[in-house]
């Protein structure tokens, strides 16, 4: 095998790694980088930029299912589903991580379009609700629907009734 296909190989397990990392894809996606770069028995490679990015959207991609998983109301009785409160602190981070790898207006554009809709039905399916299903306050939810720019029903005051 080449050096080039096996620089290819070895990039592409650690992008598979990072995307399938589990709830923490900002470490996987560092731990990768040193791995590959400068870990002394890595292969010290050279990343160009195509190739960073590439493990950046595969943590993308995984910092993505995480937070759509736990905006899942349907699935929110699986012990995997943390719910909306760990949709927002999950959010958070993943903000951060775009942010640091100078990545904003991919989380802007991309992660925001979707989102807004998956909190949109997360709400609208917890208005139907005879009990709590919201493990954040109004404010929190008021607060992560401006970081994506969602518009909130108006009576989404509804879902926090049961937890006053």
């Amino acid at each position: 095998m080449s050096e080039e296909n096996n620089s290819a190989a070895l990039l592409e397990n650690e992008w598979y790694l990072v995307r399938d990392s589990g709830e923490l894809p900002e470490t996987a996606f560092h731990a990768s980088l040193h791995y590959l770069t400068s870990h002394s028995d890595g292969p010290h490679l050279q990343l160009d930029a195509a190739q960073r990015r590439s493990l950046f959207y595969a943590a993308a991609q995984r910092f993505e299912e995480i937070i759509l998983r736990d905006l899942d109301f349907i699935a929110r009785k699986s012990p995997a589903v943390r719910g909306v409160g760990r949709a927002i602190i999950n959010c958070q981070r993943f903000f951060i991580f775009c942010r640091r790898q100078k990545e904003e207006s991919f989380f802007a554009s991309s992660v925001c379009e979707k989102l807004r809709p998956a909190l949109a039905d997360f709400l609208y399916a917890a208005e139907k609700e005879q009990r709590v299903v919201v493990n954040c306050s109004e404010e929190e939810i008021r607060n992560f629907a401006a970081r994506l720019g969602a518009t909130l029903p108006a009576n989404v005051a509804k879902v926090f009734i049961f937890s006053r």
